[in-house]
């Protein structure tokens, strides 16, 4: 079995037990880039990886779209 889908489950059945919490379809991933944007002082959109990218404009648009 997949480790990554085992904890994205393990974290939806965490975060069902809090109602009041929205869970969100997009999904970020443990990316080595969203450290590395941190130690340069830039946005995930700055950096040249698109995955992550893409990954951070799902989530905006999703909150956007509430």
């Amino acid at each position: 079995s997949n480790p990554v889908v085992n904890e994205t489950n393990e974290a939806k059945e965490y975060l069902a037990e809090y109602p009041q919490l929205k869970l969100l379809k997009t999904i970020i991933r443990d990316r080595k880039v969203y450290r590395d944007c941190m130690a340069e002082g830039k946005g995930v959109v700055e950096m040249d990886n698109g995955k992550a990218k893409g990954e951070i404009q799902m989530l905006v648009k999703e909150l956007l779209s509430d």
